[in-house]
C-alpha cells in the first residue's frame, strides 16, 4: 500500500462518477463543531477563525504574531486543511488584564476573526463534536443515478474508516519507515510524534484491508473490543451503538 492509503480495496466496488476535487480551497469548507462554550472569564481568548490556504500550525502563529504573544501560548481543538477553506477555534494565552479585541481589528494574512471570547482554559487537541464538510466536485463524469444508488448505500451501511493521506504527510510513511528501521532520526518531538502516527495508521490500515477483503469490515469479529459510534470508547457488548474496531498501536482502539 504505497504512502499507507493508496491501492486499499474498495469495499463497495469502483466509484461510480470521476471528478476534480479541491482545484481550490472553496472547493473544501470545513466547518468544526466545537465541545467548549466561552466562559466569558480567564487569561485566555477564545478566537474564532476563518482561514483560508494555510494550515492550522501556521494559521495559529500569524494570530500569536497579531496579538503580540509567542505561538507556545496558542491551542487548538484540531488541526484542519490547509488547501481548504476552514473555520476552527483557536484560544490564546494573553493574561487576565489584557483588552480583549474587536474581531475585526485582528489582522493576519490568509486570517479572518469572527468571534473572541474570554475564557479560562488552553484548548486541548479533542475539545470538539466533530466537523461538518461541504465539498465541490468539478467536471464530473458518470450516471447521477449510479452515484445517488451508492450515496443510499453508503447512507445505510457506512464506509471503512481509513486513515487517509493527511495522516501521512508528503513522505511522512517512508520517513517513519526508515526510522524504524533505524536508518533516520525525527528532529524533535513534534517530528517523532508524526511519524509514530504515521506508522500506527499504517498498521492500522493494513488490518482494515484484509478485513474489507475478506468481506469482515463491518462485523463484530468473536472477541473483539467493541467501540461506541463516533467515539473510541469501548461500549457495552449488544449496544445499539456499538461499531467493530481496529488496532493503534499503543494503548488504543478506533472504530473501523
Amino acid at each position: 500500500m504505497d504512502g499507507g492509503w493508496r491501492g486499499l480495496p474498495r469495499a463497495w466496488g469502483p466509484p461510480p462518477l470521476r471528478a476534480r476535487l479541491r482545484d481550490a480551497p472553496e472547493d473544501f469548507v470545513v466547518e468544526e463543531l466545537t465541545a467548549v462554550r466561552p466562559e466569558g472569564r480567564g487569561e485566555h481568548l477564545l478566537v474564532r477563525v476563518r482561514k483560508r490556504g494555510i494550515a492550522t500550525r501556521e494559521a495559529a502563529r500569524r494570530l500569536a504574531q497579531a496579538l503580540g504573544v509567542p505561538p507556545r501560548e496558542v491551542g487548538w481543538a484540531g488541526l484542519k486543511d490547509a488547501d481548504a477553506v476552514a473555520t476552527q477555534w483557536l484560544s490564546v494565552r494573553v493574561g487576565p488584564g489584557a483588552e480583549v479585541p474587536r474581531p475585526e481589528t485582528i489582522e493576519a494574512e490568509g486570517l479572518e476573526a469572527l468571534e473572541v471570547h474570554r475564557h479560562g482554559r488552553r484548548l486541548r487537541p479533542g475539545a470538539l463534536r466533530g466537523n461538518r464538510f461541504v465539498l465541490r466536485l468539478r467536471r464530473v463524469e458518470g450516471a447521477r443515478e449510479a452515484a445517488e444508488a451508492r450515496l443510499a448505500r453508503i447512507a445505510a451501511a457506512g464506509v471503512p474508516n481509513w486513515f487517509g493521506p493527511q495522516r501521512f504527510a508528503r513522505g511522512g510513511l517512508a520517513r517513519a519507515a526508515a526510522w524504524a528501521a533505524g536508518r533516520a532520526r525525527p528532529r524533535d518531538r513534534l517530528e517523532r510524534g508524526l511519524w509514530l502516527s504515521a506508522l500506527r495508521a499504517a498498521l492500522y490500515n493494513a488490518v482494515l484491508a484484509e478485513r474489507v477483503w475478506a468481506g469482515l469490515w463491518s462485523r463484530m469479529l468473536p472477541g473483539e473490543v467493541p467501540v461506541r459510534a463516533g467515539g473510541r470508547w469501548r461500549a457495552a457488548e449488544g449496544a445499539p451503538d456499538a461499531l467493530p474496531s481496529g488496532p493503534l498501536w499503543g494503548l488504543s482502539l478506533i472504530h473501523i
